[in-house]
């Protein structure tokens, strides 16, 4: 059966969090679906802190 993907798009990092572990709730209850975040956010190339945690979920992409 072909995946379903789901879109989050996130705008301030205090929410991030929260969004990822609900997203991984979701695909914890279904194996046909996968998460992309798009997280509109200014950052410091360096600052890897989101993009760690977002990727280290599984089937969560940024």
């Amino acid at each position: 059966m072909e995946r379903a993907e789901l879109v989050f798009i996130a705008a301030p990092t205090w929410l991030v969090k929260p969004v990822v572990k609900f997203a991984q709730l979701l695909i914890d209850q279904n194996d046909h679906l996968s998460i992309r975040f798009f997280i509109l956010i200014m950052k410091l190339p360096s600052d890897t802190t989101i993009d760690n945690y977002i990727e280290s979920k599984g089937r969560i992409c940024l």
